[in-house]
């Protein structure tokens, strides 16, 4: 697994900035930023194959949005168990708070079932974020939507690779928290010029989008990679 490829694997290609720009100008746009999940897909497929040319173009758009929707319906399919745990915690959280000064022990009841509750949602969303990577990096290689609920070979993919994968999640999670808080503090800082710094950091946040996703994209395309090599990831060509 070479973490830090995976950082200027953009910048391998000749048209990286062209290429970033459209990719920034589609995840400002509702909807048609699901496109980002098909070009992610494109990535892995390319990394995974060994492509020499690094990143995709935008001419296949229509392949990258269906490809996007579909990735995405797969993760609201994945995501149902957390809607069936959340659903609950509204009314508990409710009679927690009108039974807290007329009957202590509701209350408390009602408060220890939220928590434990949120506690299933939050470990459920952990995984979810560990898993669903193997889940993309599967659809993209067979490039059929039900390939995306083949759990066995989900499930093989990370236990066979588990080394890389951890690491590949491990580098893509603490670089989305720095990108996340640089980009907040960069929001911030803009937020007080009315109108021009507003437009600046959507700017910023469009721009950093495409990279981020290039960056996730490389790492899992790796895992891939290493998937089809028996483990071990081929020699760059």
């Amino acid at each position: 697994m070479d973490v830090g490829k995976s950082f200027v694997y953009v910048f391998e290609d000749k048209k990286w900035f062209e290429k970033v720009l459209i990719g920034a100008v589609v995840a400002v746009i509702p909807v048609v930023n699901l496109a980002l999940g098909g070009y992610s897909n494109e990535i892995i497929r390319r990394v995974t194959g060994r492509s020499t040319e690094p990143l995709s173009d935008w001419g296949d758009f229509g392949q990258k949005f269906v490809e996007g929707l579909l990735l995405t319906v797969a993760g609201l399919v994945y995501g149902l168990p957390a809607l069936i745990f959340g659903i609950p915690l509204i009314p508990l959280i409710i009679g927690a708070a009108t039974q807290a000064e007329n009957q202590q022990g509701i209350a408390w009841l009602l408060g220890g079932a939220s928590l434990g509750l949120t506690c299933l949602l939050a470990i459920y969303a952990l995984v979810f974020s560990f898993v669903f990577p193997a889940v993309q990096v599967n659809y993209a290689r067979k490039r059929t939507f039900v390939a995306a609920f083949y759990l066995r070979e989900v499930f093989r993919l990370v236990g066979d690779n588990l080394g890389g994968y951890i690491l590949a999640w491990l580098a893509y999670f603490v670089f989305a928290l720095i990108a996340a808080a640089v980009l907040g503090f960069i929001s911030t800082i803009l937020g007080w010029i009315p109108c021009v710094g507003w437009i600046l950091s959507l700017a910023a946040t469009a721009l950093v989008t495409p990279l981020i996703l290039v960056v996730y994209s490389h790492l899992f395309g790796q895992v891939g990679q290493a998937d089809q090599a028996g483990g071990e990831l081929l020699p760059a060509p």
